[in-house]
Order: C-alpha cells, then sequence, then structure tokens
C-alpha cells in the first residue's frame, strides 16, 4: 500500500533543501533511494483504490451505517423519520402514526398471518433499527436494514430479542416524507 505521509515528508525535505540552497546560492545534486516495505501488485488497482472505512451515525432508536464522512440532509431526515416511526410504534401514538403514514400504507408480513385483532399494531417492549442502505430516486426512498426488536406477547409474556431484514418504502409529499410500505424479509 502506498504511505501518502512518507511522501509527503520526502517532497517536503525536498522543497526545504531546494529553499535554502535557493537562498545561499548553491546548487547540489539531490539523489534519493526508496524502500518498499510491501511489494506492489501490479494486476490491480487495489494499490490506488482506498476501500471506504464504515461509520455509523445514531439518531435516537436508528443507527446509520454510512461510508461517507457524513450523512445528506435527505438520509438524516429520513434516518429521523424512521425513529419517529419506532417511538410512534411502541407508544401505540396512532395520531403521530397517521402523520407518518401514508393513508394506504402497507405492511407485507413474513409469514402471511391471518389477524383476528383489530389493532394490528404489535406491543413492543424495545424496538431499534440499524439502517444499512438508503436509496433516494426522485420523490421515493428505499431504506432496509435490520430491525431489533423484543415483543409482548398475549398474557404479558416477554418474547426474546428478535432480528429480522426489514425494508420501507417513503414517498415524498408536500409536508415530509410518508412511509408508504413496509416488509419484512
Amino acid at each position: 500500500m502506498f504511505n501518502w505521509l512518507n511522501m509527503k515528508y520526502v517532497f517536503l525535505s525536498i522543497f526545504s533543501v531546494l529553499l535554502i540552497d535557493h537562498a545561499f546560492g548553491q546548487t547540489k545534486e539531490i539523489t534519493f533511494t526508496t524502500h518498499s516495505f510491501k511489494s506492489i501488485n501490479t494486476t490491480g488497482l487495489s494499490n490506488f483504490i482506498g476501500e471506504k472505512q464504515k461509520r455509523w451515525v445514531k439518531i435516537d432508536d436508528v443507527v446509520v451505517e454510512t461510508s461517507n464522512i457524513a450523512l445528506t440532509p435527505v438520509e438524516e431526515t429520513l434516518a429521523r423519520a424512521e425513529s419517529m416511526e419506532i417511538k410512534a410504534v411502541v407508544k401505540h401514538d396512532t395520531v403521530a402514526l397517521k402523520r407518518i403514514w401514508l393513508r394506504d400504507f402497507t405492511f407485507d408480513e413474513q409469514h402471511n398471518k391471518v389477524h383476528h385483532d383489530r389493532n394490528l399494531l404489535p406491543h413492543y417492549l424495545s424496538l431499534h433499527r440499524r439502517i444499512e442502505k438508503i436509496f433516494v430516486t426522485g420523490d421515493h426512498a428505499y431504506v432496509s436494514g435490520t430491525e431489533y426488536a423484543v415483543a409482548i406477547m398475549e398474557g404479558s409474556r416477554v418474547d426474546s430479542q428478535v432480528e429480522r431484514k426489514y425494508s420501507h418504502l417513503w414517498v415524498k409529499e408536500l409536508f415530509g416524507w410518508k412511509l408508504a410500505s413496509k416488509s419484512y424479509n
């Protein structure tokens, strides 16, 4: 791997020697020898193209995985919307969910269960998400990642933590982003 820091010091030392020599009117021939401690692979570009490091940005109950230095404003807005949806679902705040969800919000569950309960909102003790991908195209945004949930089952029994993959479709409307579809993989 090419070490830019060492090259920076080499260039700075050459420049300083040339400045000093120029100031005193002297000329010298400078020769350098380079030593490589790691072999250079000439068959690929892996030595010249660095892999991006992953970073995690925490916004309330959501952690966003990104390879950028910071989130874009749209990504941050969507992460905050995800966090607001989590809070509303955990609190069973239907007024807030009506502001967050589209009027024709759809929910595709993994096991295609038939529900007999009129209130389809699950009862969560805790709910957290790790966003792995945000893809924005026009007025639509696809958000996917992993969800960690601890549900309260029938009879006040607490279920163990469930880890599941999810994907959301957000639609931009006049007053912000609305959740249109939720599905679990």
